[in-house]
């Protein structure tokens, strides 16, 4: 199969990932590429979550019925898309800007970092109070460019481990078409993927 997988923990946070090499019937193989190191942490019988880059949405569990060498069978396969967030997310560190145009037609802009990163939303940590429940544009690196996307930042998140001078928001976002919703998902899932590559290390061909 021409597709990639990754294990998820119960906040969406990536374990390993690699190729999908069967997935039927309630039954998926799996080659771990990246996150090699966790293998060793596996038992038979443990239940797994994970997801993958394109093909089936959403969020799955089963049962892991043999560890092989780098190879994973799980079991029991059922999809977790009713009670589980779908976005798997990470954690991100880059300077960007948030605009809105006021009333007056003027643009206006604070200067943000974006703390992480789904296909679903952003958290954004800012120095200056940001509007609640208002469309924004976000600037979001994608590879080697930006694309700026509309955001909703629903709540003001209070997190005491954050930076005392940073305010921190959580965000949806808003009238994205697929095109970007595509970069964005494909973005998250190579950048989880080089971070489980550095916990782990890749099986070199």
């Amino acid at each position: 199969m021409d597709d990639r997988f990754m294990l998820i923990d119960a906040s969406n946070k990536i374990i390993c990932e690699g190729q999908v090499k069967e997935f039927y019937r309630g039954e998926a193989v799996f080659k771990v590429e990246n996150g090699l190191d966790t293998l060793r942490d596996m038992e038979k019988g443990q239940w797994m979550r994970f997801t993958f880059l394109s093909g089936r949405r959403g969020v799955f569990e089963g049962v892991l019925a043999t560890v092989n060498g780098t190879e994973l069978i799980i079991e029991d396969i059922h999809s977790l898309a009713n009670i589980v967030k779908e976005d798997v997310r990470i954690n991100t560190d880059f300077q960007t800007k948030l605009y809105q145009k006021g009333e007056d037609g003027r643009i206006y802009a604070w200067n943000a970092i974006v703390a992480d990163v789904s296909a679903g939303g952003v958290k954004v940590l800012s120095e200056a109070k940001v509007p609640l429940n208002e469309v924004m544009e976000v600037a979001i690196p994608c590879y080697s460019w930006y694309i700026v996307v509309e955001v909703i930042f629903i709540r003001e998140i209070m997190n005491r481990s954050e930076t005392e001078r940073h305010y921190s928001y959580g965000g949806k976002f808003h009238n994205m078409v697929s095109t970007e919703e595509n970069l964005i998902r494909s973005m998250v899932f190579q950048t989880a993927a080089r971070k489980a590559g550095k916990m782990g290390g890749r099986i070199k061909k």
